[in-house]
C-alpha cells in the first residue's frame, strides 16, 4: 500500500514536473532575466533533470530534490515569470 503511494506521488510530480517545463519554455530567457531567479536554460535542465529522477532513480535523497525544484518552480517561478510576460 505505501509503495503504491509513493509511486502515485512521484507519477503526479512528473505530471506537474512536464507542466513546468512546457510553461518554461512559453517563456522567453528576457522574461527570466528579469525574474532573477536564473537562466532559462538552467531552469529547463534541472526541470528535465528533475523528471527522469523521478522516472528512473531509487535514492530518496535525489527524489526529494527533485519534487523540490519541480515545487519551487510551481510554486515561485511560474508566476513571476507570468507577473513579467503573459505566456505566449
Amino acid at each position: 500500500m505505501t509503495s503504491m503511494l509513493i509511486g502515485l506521488v512521484e507519477l503526479a510530480f512528473v505530471a506537474a514536473g512536464l507542466m513546468a517545463f512546457v510553461d518554461a519554455l512559453r517563456h522567453s530567457p528576457q522574461a527570466f532575466d528579469a525574474v532573477g531567479r536564473g537562466p532559462r536554460g538552467a531552469w529547463l535542465g534541472g526541470l528535465v533533470l528533475s523528471i527522469l529522477v523521478l522516472l528512473a532513480f531509487r535514492s530518496i535523497m535525489f527524489e526529494i530534490m527533485a519534487i523540490v525544484a519541480i515545487s519551487v518552480y510551481m510554486v515561485e517561478i511560474r508566476h513571476q515569470l507570468a507577473a513579467v510576460e503573459p505566456r505566449r
